[in-house]
């Protein structure tokens, strides 16, 4: 832990505040002055107390970091998208709806944990039979039905020919880039699958995340929704940005309140998934009432500050 030169405020690594505020160690003394930034504001609280006070705020970053996950997922589906679907009409599967996700019928496709749920839907960006510009994918993209009908892939060895023959079109067969009316046998080829793959990276998608997270001491919860994005664009890097819809945590044995007043945290696809912004919170009730930021850094665990108001 780190106190700032000329002021009130304490730097302190999540990890380093996790273990002193719920390790059996000697680190709940508060011996050590690390808090010492903390009593301008903290009265006659005793560095026990001080430490107690602070739980709640380490708590709340662990949480964050599920925010990780959920961008990973988002991945996923975007990745299952773009190279699923072509992969599963050439293996012919007929469904290539990543693992842990699933349709809804409503133009909409869930994941859920134990306490948490995300609910992503498509948009296509150009008018189609099934949808105009901007509309919602009305149909299940991982249905391969849903493009052609009893697809099957026959190759001719002799030529090295490749098609797929099919019973009918599906409602979806726009997003093959080969029209509503696509030839029958379909021939594959290398410039045929990036032109599969060219409707299916224009696609765009929003999604819901729902956390209600019980820890060891407070309960952490939060809506947050992503803007429309191209899955080509997430996949390739572009940062996925969490707007706030609401969030804070309660501690109901010190009845204290954690309440968020500024959210600016983005998802980027880079290095298995990191976070960058900040989330900064005011904590009311408890022993003491003090101010705090959660920063990410590119990093999967934010650093809190924290201060008095």
């Amino acid at each position: 832990m780190q106190i700032s030169t000329g002021s009130w405020w304490v730097i302190v690594g999540l990890v380093s505040l996790l273990g002193g505020c719920f390790g059996s160690g000697s680190g709940g003394s508060g011996d050590d002055g690390s808090n010492d930034a903390l009593r301008e504001c903290s009265g006659d609280a005793t560095p026990d107390e001080i430490d107690d006070n602070v739980v709640i705020t380490a708590e709340y970053g662990e949480s964050l970091h599920e925010m990780v996950a959920c961008g990973g997922l988002n991945v996923a589906l975007c990745n299952g998208v773009i190279e699923g679907i072509v992969d599963a009409i050439i293996d012919q599967r007929s469904d290539a709806t990543p693992d842990g996700w699933s349709w809804q019928g409503d133009g909409s496709y869930v994941t859920m944990a134990e306490n948490a749920t995300m609910e992503t839907r498509f948009y296509v960006t150009r008018d189609f039979s099934f949808a105009a510009a901007g509309g919602r994918v009305p149909h299940d993209v991982f249905l391969i039905d849903n493009y052609l009908v009893n697809a099957a892939v026959s190759v001719d060895f002799t030529t090295g020919r490749t098609e797929i023959v099919y019973d009918s079109a599906g409602p979806l067969v726009e997003l093959l880039g080969q029209g509503a009316t696509p030839p029958n046998p379909l021939e594959i080829t290398l410039d045929g699958l990036s032109t599969f793959q060219a409707e299916f990276r224009a696609l765009e998608f929003d999604s819901d995340v729902w956390l209600d997270d019980p820890r060891e001491h407070a309960v952490v919860t939060y809506h947050v929704t992503t803007p429309r994005l191209a899955t080509d664009a997430l996949v390739t890097g572009e940062r996925m940005r969490y707007d706030l819809v609401e969030a804070d945590a309660t501690r109901e044995d010190l009845d204290q309140a954690l309440v968020v007043d500024e959210w600016t945290i983005v998802f980027t696809n880079d290095g298995g998934g990191q976070l960058d912004g900040s989330s900064r919170y005011h904590l009311t009730g408890g022993h003491f009432e003090l101010v705090g930021e959660a920063s990410f850094e590119h990093s999967t665990f934010p650093e809190t500050t924290l201060a008095c108001p």
